[in-house]
């Protein structure tokens, strides 16, 4: 866990912050559309089928623990090697469409 961070993504599932900072997702398990609403569906997703959450979101590299609660930072002393993960935080709301 890191504080301030949502964690990471579920396997299956790519994220990425796109150049807003808004987060975008895409996955087998992201719904591919919103039925009967063609203009509404290309709005929620970008040309290259990610879904645009509406969340601000940035990413936090951290080390990577190395299961006995010490990172592999801390293992290594910093040195170049060191496994590190991509947290990501949310820090807001880039749509007023709070069903989204």
């Amino acid at each position: 866990r890191v504080p301030g961070a949502v964690g990471l993504p579920l396997p299956g599932v790519s994220v990425r912050i796109a150049d807003d900072s808004e987060l975008l997702v895409r996955g087998d398990n992201v719904f591919k559309e919103y039925w009967g609403r063609e203009a509404a569906t290309a709005e929620a997703f970008t040309p290259d089928g990610w879904f645009r959450t509406g969340d601000s979101a940035d990413v936090l590299t951290v080390a990577a623990e190395d299961g006995n609660g010490s990172s592999s930072a801390d293992a290594n002393n910093g040195a170049n090697g060191a496994s590190t993960a991509e947290y990501y935080r949310i820090l807001g709301r880039t749509s007023v469409d709070i069903i989204k």
